[in-house]
């Protein structure tokens, strides 16, 4: 099961990349009428929250270079960016190394309960590494599908 559990992982983490890498930087970082957010944002709050779900399952500190979390944590948006935004590129390097991290997790452990359990906004309490990786499923597919629907309108 955990191979094929971090293969959905690549497939997944592989259309994101992909869709940051085809658009141009208009598409990326035009924000539609009625949307809080563009397609950077989603990107970098993918990245963020991966993260801080990494870290829970490693127990280690997430690493989050350049204050990228203060960016694109729930509750920020592009309006309130400063110069200091990390690019797209950096968040495709984060998001590339990341995947690279989450698919060298032990994979015998996936079931064992982390120190630091976390509940969602959604109320689910994620605590084993397999929660998290399959809730992590949920939400980048949520952001992808965010993403295209910005895509249609720019």
């Amino acid at each position: 099961m955990s191979q094929a559990l971090f293969s959905e992982l690549t497939i997944i983490r592989n259309v994101t990349i992909r869709i940051a890498n085809e658009l141009s930087q208009n598409q990326i970082e035009k924000t539609p009428e009625g949307f809080p957010h563009n397609i950077h944002w989603n990107l970098g709050h993918i990245y963020v929250i991966s993260e801080r779900f990494y870290s829970r399952i490693t127990n280690t500190s997430p690493h989050f270079p350049d204050n990228i979390d203060t960016y694109f944590i729930p509750g920020t948006a592009p309006t309130t960016w400063d110069a200091a935004v990390p690019s797209v590129e950096a968040i495709v390097q984060l998001l590339e190394n990341q995947l690279k991290r989450y698919v060298e997790i032990d994979s015998s452990n996936l079931d064992e309960k982390v120190q630091e359990p976390y509940t969602t906004s959604t109320g689910f309490t994620l605590s084993t590494p397999h929660e998290f990786i399959r809730f992590g499923f949920y939400h980048e597919g949520m952001h992808i599908g965010m993403m295209k629907s910005i895509l249609k309108l720019v």
